[in-house]
């Protein structure tokens, strides 16, 4: 019973450092998949402009924006905070800060059919991936 509850606290220990699959990194995938959730938002706030839409359309477009910013935070999370940046990192503190805004900048996306918010997002989103060498 010691050597099982041993083994099952030193396996979980062991694989909290990454998520699965470990050690595989697309970025090229991530960032393109990225791109692609900017397009998405942008098209969205064109389609929301004001008497363009049926109210059951701008409700579906109103979703698909809260999904497309949510999916990017999740990314940030999940993949860049828990697999990407290294506390050996050089950039580390750089690329965490551009993280934080990136998140923030989601929320101030969901709240707004601001064009330049969707901008700035995009922008931020390609400055981690200069700083992330890609």
């Amino acid at each position: 019973m010691l050597a099982l509850l041993f083994h099952c606290s030193f396996s979980s220990r062991a694989l909290a450092h990454c998520q699965i699959p470990c050690g595989i990194f697309h970025d090229d995938l991530v960032f393109a998949t990225l791109a692609q959730n900017i397009e998405t938002l942008q098209k969205a706030d064109a389609e929301l402009e004001p008497g363009t839409l049926s109210s059951n359309q701008s409700v579906r477009w109103i979703l698909n924006k809260e999904t497309q910013a949510d999916q990017i935070a999740q990314t940030m999370l999940t993949y860049f905070l828990q697999q990407r940046v290294k506390m050996e990192d050089p950039k580390r503190s750089e690329k965490l800060n551009l993280i934080a805004m990136i998140c923030m900048q989601c929320a101030k996306v969901k709240q707004t059919v601001d064009t330049k918010e969707v901008a700035m997002l995009g922008k931020e989103i390609e400055e981690l991936k200069k700083l992330s060498g890609n």
